[in-house]
């Protein structure tokens, strides 16, 4: 089965007679959050785009995909945030759990944060799973009005030293 549109949804995919189901249009597990299984292999082609979505770091705040069978992996994830919620530095989300084996060390290409673009995502890979890794967080406003406020304060402590 070739998905060339958008294929969107809890539950499950019975590929039979040894089809894998094939993503070459945006694939997002869940209607909101949400976990989608794939019963059969999974090959994700480099037109594919893979969407997730994150509101929290525990178990059903963030889009999950089991696959019960060999997985390939090509084209893009595409990372929402939702209900406000902004990940720490290092934070992980396990998006994708297999039965069966990674093939061919494959990859996806690019990783978009779609509502955030300033938060930076690296993808995790092993033999059975892979991860989105929090890589980068901007900093706070208050963190870089912080900073001129310190040296205003230094320059003013200098001044009064030399009266």
């Amino acid at each position: 089965m070739t998905n060339q549109g958008l294929a969107t949804g809890d539950g499950a995919l019975k590929m039979t007679g040894g089809n894998a189901f094939v993503n070459d249009g945006h694939l997002a597990p869940g209607d909101g959050i949400g976990e989608l299984t794939v019963d059969g292999d999974f090959n994700q082609t480099n037109d594919g785009v893979f969407e997730i979505e994150l509101a929290g770091t525990g178990t059903g705040e963030f889009d999950v995909m089991q696959v019960l069978g060999d997985f390939t992996l090509d084209g893009i994830i595409e990372v929402s945030l939702d209900n406000g919620f902004i990940p720490d530095l290092n934070d992980t989300f396990t998006i994708l759990t297999s039965t069966g084996n990674w093939l061919d060390n494959s990859k996806f290409d690019n990783i978009v944060s779609v509502t955030n673009p300033g938060i930076r995502f690296t993808a995790i890979y092993g033999a059975d799973f892979v991860k989105l890794g929090v890589s980068q967080v901007p900093l706070p406003a208050a963190v870089w009005l912080f900073g001129p406020a310190l040296i205003g304060l230094i320059g003013v402590s200098r001044r009064k030293e030399g009266v």
